[in-house]
């Protein structure tokens, strides 16, 4: 934004500006019309000189009397300031019309003489011995030639005071004129400065005015045509600005009100270790004063968890982790660096009380794994009784046999499906295979075990698997739980991917963690199907899933496998092209 002292520093730049540039034209003008002038005027001399020097010339040509020559030339003197001299070829003065000619010297030295009559016209200018001063002289030949002389010079001359004189009048009226150029430069560099500087400041208003929100000040009109259009940008510019900051307004207010009721406790917090924005929930959460626009995070939260949570979220850039702030009472944190620029980098975080949720998922998986173990016995019971029926009587009835054999099939399936159950209850809990059975493995050895665990499967189904595994390839986890992991794999591209199929394995490392993925070309996974296929009980075919004896928590004990060894799980498939599922720890 600019001052008013800085637009009346303008206008005494553009002033000095204008009026500068105005005189150096002027003098630049005045200096040449000067020169020009001179110039011409002398050149007007020399050629009146001249033209009187061959008049002279023709007469003496002509055989024109001492007397008449005489005054022909006494009236060149009175008229014009002419001064004739007639010089014989032995240098004795003929004729003079300033000067007696018998008291005169001989003038055969003189310069112009002697090149006059050996027929050469000059013109020099230089200081006169017979009258002490400065004069403009030419000299013509005058005669009929003789012997490769000339019998006579003429020779005419004028002051140089005469044409100083003409000099200085002329000067005097350039310097007239450039008094008056000067004036009428002055005048027009103060109008011409307040023309542009006024509007400027006028402008220069307005901008500050806008600055202030004041969008109703009224922008003139100017007769300068840039002018003009810098005033219908600014009109523009403040059209648009009002509407920008009525719609950031607008917005603001929305998300004031969106930020302070939300149910979850949101605050911004920057690195130097203050609180700089909180919503109400926050504020009732940690008891913070509503009145503080800034507090300390420490003095804030008071809670060590939730200060590592922050210290986290800097130097990752994002964090989510779960923090237990009281009794049963865990909020779930998610934290994220702001992308904008600041001088002292600002996160957001959300903290979302899921306590209900945690105390709901343990009550389930509790009830999961409480009603598992209980249809064990009964199951089981259930097996063996219908195995001894089967074996022990003389049943010829074959409804009864296949009511039994259905019975004994349907037992051993909810069997499995309960071993399932539990197996994904212990792991859940961390309660059968925990970190602190984790040990070295070899993963070429777990993977050949797996391998030849299925190869009567594969063989019956036509299809071929295929491994490639480094030799030293190690990693730390529960063998067990990695080969059975491996396992469901490969029992899934077994009996879903459809017979002959080719089963890949490979595993690696990439970017510092291992890889392990089973690849299959077979009937591949339909795209509205693949982000389910690690829930608990989806099936994709639920008929054939059955039929072929699959539980469906196949996939679900894989996914909570690798999050126990801190890894993920992905799936990849084009329907009719084949499946990948890889396993990245």
């Amino acid at each position: 934004m600019i001052s008013r002292p800085s637009t009346k520093k303008l206008f005494y730049k553009l002033f000095f500006t204008i009026l500068t540039l105005v005189i150096i034209v002027i003098s630049a003008c005045a200096f040449a019309s000067y020169s020009i002038i001179d110039r011409t005027y002398r050149k007007g001399v020399e050629r009146l000189l001249s033209d009187s020097a061959d008049f002279v010339s023709s007469l003496l040509l002509n055989g024109t009397s001492r007397g008449a020559l005489s005054e022909i030339c006494r009236s060149y003197s009175q008229n014009m300031g002419i001064r004739t001299t007639i010089v014989c070829a032995d240098g004795d003065v003929f004729l003079d019309t300033d000067f007696d000619e018998s008291n005169m010297s001989n003038h055969s030295a003189r310069r112009e003489i002697s090149a006059a009559l050996s027929g050469k016209r000059n013109i020099v200018v230089r200081y006169s011995a017979t009258l002490n001063k400065a004069m403009m002289y030419i000299a013509i030949p005058a005669g009929e030639k003789r012997d490769g002389q000339y019998p006579f010079c003429v020779r005419q001359s004028i002051l140089m005071s005469n044409l100083s004189e003409v000099e200085n009048l002329v000067l005097a009226e350039i310097a007239l004129f450039i008094a008056i150029a000067f004036a009428f430069a002055l005048a027009s560099s103060i109008v011409l400065a307040r023309k542009i500087s006024y509007p400027i400041r006028q402008l220069t208003d307005i901008a500050s005015e806008l600055s202030k929100e004041n969008f109703d000040v009224k922008i003139p009109s100017y007769d300068v045509s840039e002018l003009q259009l810098l005033a219908q940008t600014f009109d523009a510019m403040a059209k648009v600005i009002r509407k920008k900051i009525h719609s950031l307004n607008k917005r603001n207010l929305e998300l004031d009100e969106i930020f302070e009721n939300m149910s979850e406790s949101v605050f911004i917090c920057s690195k130097d270790e203050r609180v700089r924005r909180y919503n109400r929930s926050c504020a009732e959460l940690f008891s913070i004063d509503a009145s503080s626009e800034a507090v300390n995070t420490a003095a804030a939260f008071r809670n060590t968890s939730i200060l590592h949570a922050i210290d986290e979220v800097f130097r990752l850039g994002k964090f989510e982790s779960e923090i237990e702030i009281g009794p049963n009472k865990i909020y779930q944190f998610i934290g994220g660096v702001l992308p904008y620029e600041s001088k002292t980098p600002r996160a957001l975080v959300v903290m979302r009380d899921v306590s209900m949720q945690k105390r709901n998922e343990s009550l389930r998986k509790e009830f999961v794994a409480g009603v598992s173990h209980e249809l064990k016995t009964p199951i089981t019971s259930i097996k063996m009784a219908a195995e001894t029926i089967a074996g022990s009587c003389d049943i010829k009835d074959a409804e009864a046999l296949h009511f039994i054999e259905l019975i004994s099939k349907e037992a051993a399936r909810m069997n499995l499906l309960v071993d399932d159950m539990l197996l994904l209850s212990r792991i859940e809990f961390n309660q059968m295979f925990g970190t602190e059975t984790f040990e070295d493995i070899n993963l070429r050895s777990a993977i050949e075990e797996s391998v030849s665990q299925y190869d009567s499967e594969s063989n019956r189904h036509s299809d071929k698997i295929t491994f490639i595994c480094p030799s030293d390839l190690s990693i730390r986890g529960n063998y067990t739980l990695l080969q059975m992991a491996l396992g469901n794999l490969i029992s899934n591209a077994i009996k879903y991917a459809g017979h002959g199929v080719e089963i890949s394995i490979e595993s690696g490392r990439i970017g510092g963690k291992v890889f392990i993925s089973v690849q299959d070309n077979g009937a591949g996974i339909p795209d509205e199907d693949l982000p389910r296929i690690f829930e608990r009980f989806y099936r994709v075919d639920k008929g054939r899933s059955r039929n072929l004896g699959g539980t469906g928590l196949g996939l679900a004990i894989v996914k909570h496998i690798a999050i126990l060894h801190g890894g993920t799980v992905t799936a990849e498939s084009k329907l009719g092209k084949g499946s990948k599922f890889t396993i990245l720890i």
